[in-house]
């Protein structure tokens, strides 16, 4: 009879337990500005108008190019592997249209991990009733990474007012939410130096490394390269990057540096006084 007495104890505490669990249980929060989402394992950025909080975008309105360079263009926390969420399926099948749109990333994050329900009406946004852990998400459309087919002037969106993933316009505006593939961590700032300006005259002259992509300035007194429409600098044993040859300079955390720098010849400064 004791023993029937504990089991229904032990029986209701987990049903008690199991009542009052939150929705976003799965999101862990690793601070800095980090959301991670240990059941796909990805981690989002915390605030989700980000372009502009930065001040980028008086709205964070964008088209879906803009939106694509905004992610790609991001260095957050030592991070420079930001996208876009992924519209399609987690086996990369096409994404699936409608209310029930689950299996997408943003899909995933509205219906699962934040518990929130499709209004089922296109001109109702009241369906993001719970944003979790998360900074400025509106209850509108987000551009994911995914075009619609190509050729396309359209791109797949998730709307978080409504529960909706659809293509729309390219060239119409909406908000844009940079997520990074694995577990992120921010960074212990303790320690990390700032590289000095870099402000020649007129801009610097740079050479090709041979047998690579990369472009180095023609000037030995700093290591500053040119990478796919980036600037990178090495500093003090550490890499930082640009989109000017002036800066300001982002650290960037060595997982996150492309090979192509990483593995550059050590005698490639012999070539700087090549004419």
């Amino acid at each position: 009879m004791a023993g029937r007495k504990i089991l229904l104890t032990i029986l209701l505490l987990a049903l008690l337990f199991g009542m009052s669990s939150s929705p976003d249980a799965a999101l862990i929060d690793r601070g800095g500005g980090l959301i991670y989402d240990d059941t796909r394992n990805i981690t989002w950025l915390q605030d989700a108008n980000m372009a502009k909080s930065m001040g980028l975008s008086k709205d964070g309105l964008m088209t879906a190019s803009e939106a694509m360079k905004w992610a790609e263009d991001l260095v957050y926390q030592g991070y420079a592997d930001w996208r876009l969420p992924d519209a399609r399926n987690p086996d990369g099948s096409i994404p699936k249209y409608g209310w029930e749109a689950r299996t997408s990333e943003m899909g995933h994050l509205f219906f699962e991990e934040l518990g929130n329900s499709a209004t089922v009406n296109i001109f109702d946004p009241s369906g993001l009733k719970n944003s979790g852990p998360f900074l400025n998400l509106q209850p509108f459309r987000y551009w994911s990474s995914t075009k619609y087919h190509i050729p396309s002037d359209f791109w797949w969106y998730f709307n978080f007012g409504v529960g909706y993933q659809w293509d729309g316009l390219a060239s119409a505006g909406s908000y844009a939410w940079a997520v990074r593939d694995g577990d992120s961590r921010p960074l212990n700032q303790s320690g990390t130096p700032n590289p000095p300006s870099y402000a020649p005259a007129s801009a610097p002259s740079v050479i090709g490394i041979p047998e690579t992509e990369v472009a180095t300035v023609r000037d030995p007194s700093v290591s500053i390269f040119a990478y796919r429409g980036y600037w990178w600098r090495w500093f003090e044993g550490r890499w930082y990057r640009s989109s000017s040859y002036r800066g300001p300079w982002s650290y960037v955390r060595p997982e996150t540096v492309p090979a192509a720098l990483v593995e550059l010849p050590p005698e490639y400064k012999k070539h700087l006084s090549q004419k």
